[in-house]
């Protein structure tokens, strides 16, 4: 079966089981490694892909911050590609989106460093953007 045609089935049902989310995350890492390695479209495709399933999986349980934690890293991912492409005005929401999760995650506990550091990097990403697109804010560093 295609990728995008698994990719599709995982979509379009609910994931009720603890074992059937966990296959659905592996496939969601599985689509961002392929990314890593393809072209530019393809990669695009890939991470797309594996933010939709992310997307979903944090959906159905806010309170997994690793769920949570790799939305953030599909948005951030996505983000740099499209800023990579030049397409800042699309990569600053991404990184935005990133951002508000990191945040929470960093909230909910202060001395996590990957979390500190998840909000730093998607802070900087988010100034970067604005400043290649014009939109430079002080309240933000890079």
């Amino acid at each position: 079966m295609p990728r995008r045609a698994v990719a599709t089935v995982f979509l379009s049902y609910r994931h009720e089981s603890d074992a059937h989310r966990t296959e659905v995350r592996t496939l969601a890492d599985a689509l961002e490694r392929v990314g890593h390695h393809a072209v530019l479209d393809q990669a695009r495709v890939a991470f797309a892909e594996a933010f939709e399933i992310r997307r979903r999986l944090a959906a159905l349980d806010p309170a997994n911050s690793d769920w949570q934690r790799d939305a953030n890293y599909s948005l951030h991912a996505l983000g740099k590609l499209l800023f990579d492409e030049k397409r800042e005005q699309e990569a600053m929401p991404l990184f935005g989106e990133a951002l508000e999760i990191s945040e929470k995650l960093a909230a909910l506990d202060p001395l996590n460093i990957t979390w500190q550091s998840d909000g730093r990097a998607n802070r900087h990403w988010l100034a970067k953007a604005r400043k290649a697109a014009g939109l430079a804010d002080p309240r933000l560093t890079d």
